[in-house]
């Protein structure tokens, strides 16, 4: 399993109106382990429990199977869904030469 809910659920620190992208296969794993995730994470400090309090994952407003690229104000970045030995979908984000590894 390769999705962070723990991630996602820091979505609300970011100002209203801001775009959430996710690949459909993380947007399944959310659906069915989102919560349970987040109630993982919510046990292992007092710190994690007060952060992730009243958190409610939102659906994606651009959801993507395989590939979509974006507009970042005069840079395009494709995103790119890739499955490797039957893990889950791992978003790369790349510019030219340089790739950065991230969960969306």
């Amino acid at each position: 399993m390769h999705f962070h809910p723990e991630h996602a659920a820091g979505e609300p620190g970011f100002p209203p109106g801001t775009i959430l992208i996710r690949n459909a296969v993380q947007q399944q794993e959310m659906e069915k382990h989102g919560q349970e995730m987040i109630d993982m994470f919510s046990q292992r400090s007092p710190q994690n429990k007060d952060l992730l309090a009243g958190v409610i994952l939102r659906p994606p407003d651009v959801l993507f199977d395989q590939e979509a690229t974006i507009d970042l104000g005069g840079v395009t970045a494709r995103l790119l869904c890739r499955i490797r030995q039957k893990r889950l979908c791992g978003t790369s984000i790349g510019r030219g030469r340089s790739r950065l590894k991230v969960s969306l």
